[in-house]
């Protein structure tokens, strides 16, 4: 329980990888991850609604700190 407890502790200082390549003006491995599963959803004519959310919310902030939004919320062309 100890272990837990020390671990629970440090995570506010933690941040996935998402948003350390999104800190770094990379691209995020969301196209790989959920991208995947929307499309191979579509191939078997499964709905994916989870993973389309995602991508809906995170490839508009990645488009925009890769074309240098300064906020990361700033609307692409």
């Amino acid at each position: 329980m100890a272990a837990v407890s020390h671990r629970v502790a440090q995570m506010p200082s933690q941040h996935s990888s998402m948003a350390q390549d999104l800190a770094r003006g990379r691209r995020t491995e969301i196209d790989a991850l959920n991208g995947y599963v929307q499309r191979r959803g579509a191939q078997l004519g499964l709905q994916t609604p989870a993973n389309q959310a995602l991508l809906a919310l995170i490839k508009p902030t990645e488009m925009a700190i890769l074309e240098g939004s300064s906020d990361g919320y700033t609307a692409v062309r």
